[in-house]
């Protein structure tokens, strides 16, 4: 069925897990949006996009939401899709344009540091530090009207109830790309991801136009590790297999092709150089 939708996906080569996945939600998104065919709302003028710039980023980015869901709403949405900010300034006439984006998965990248082994959180953090934009990448402020040397700052401004993690195993060294082995060690249980979020703000500072908040808003934000999905191989081919938490019985799940084994908890998260 899916390579009569997308042609990567009609012969027997080996594709990208997450590649599919995206694939796969896009499409359950499109089918299932009632909104689809109402029209987008024009983008800001500058005036506009000012006087964003001055309000809270909690309510900028419920504003940003409700335009997004406007011609987006699904079952996807609801339960997939989350938020992201990304702030630049001008570190010359002070000038910020913040960009609110919304995002299925949120995909991470392995510090670049002489270690095999890392945390998620090591993750996350690398994810949200605080870029120089200078050079070649300098921005070009609307208000110095020429390129200047700025900062750029992603923040996650709201978190869907199932959040999918995608950590980016490709790298480019000179000409070439190489798939990263490094271990990231991810915890099974209440993965706290509250002190990436802006903190509510108070009732009385929300408008009584806007919705109340919800539980993607809402602090704290707990997750736990249902499934994991990993590559063994390099660049040019490799195996995939997934370990999933069984919802009926305490234990977890080995999926290897045709093939499903029960596997110890402490199994669940390895090393991509283990044998499956």
């Amino acid at each position: 069925m899916a390579g009569r939708l997308n042609e990567m996906f009609r012969n027997n080569d080996q594709q990208d897990a997450q590649e599919f996945l995206e694939f796969l939600l896009d499409g359950l998104h499109e089918d299932l949006n009632p909104h689809a065919n109402r029209g987008k709302f024009r983008p800001l003028k500058d005036d506009e996009e000012r006087r964003r710039e001055k309000l809270p980023v909690q309510l900028a980015s419920t504003i940003e939401w409700q335009r997004y869901t406007h011609h987006n709403y699904s079952v996807v949405v609801n339960w997939f899709q989350g938020q992201l900010s990304s702030k630049l300034s001008c570190l010359t006439c002070g000038r910020t344009s913040t960009t609110y984006s919304p995002f299925m998965y949120l995909s991470l990248p392995i510090p670049a540091m002489k270690s095999n082994n890392f945390a998620l959180r090591d993750c996350l953090e690398e994810f949200v530090r605080e870029e120089t934009l200078e050079g070649d990448d300098a921005w070009h402020c609307p208000q110095c009207k020429k390129a200047r040397k700025a900062t750029k700052k992603l923040t996650i401004t709201r978190l869907p109830y199932i959040l999918i993690i995608h950590l980016k195993r490709f790298t480019n060294r000179g000409p070439w790309r190489d798939k990263l082995n490094t271990f990231v060690d991810i915890p099974l249980r209440h993965l706290d991801l509250t002190r990436y979020m802006p903190p509510p703000l108070a009732s009385d500072e929300m408008p009584r136009t806007l919705p109340p908040p919800t539980a993607e808003t809402t602090p704290p934000f707990l997750y736990d590790l249902y499934a994991v999905c990993n590559h063994y191989g390099t660049i040019n081919g490799g195996h995939y297999t997934a370990v999933v938490r069984n919802s009926y019985k305490t234990g977890w799940n080995s999926f290897d092709d045709s093939k499903a084994t029960l596997v110890e908890e402490e199994r669940v998260v390895v090393s991509l150089t283990h044998d499956s």
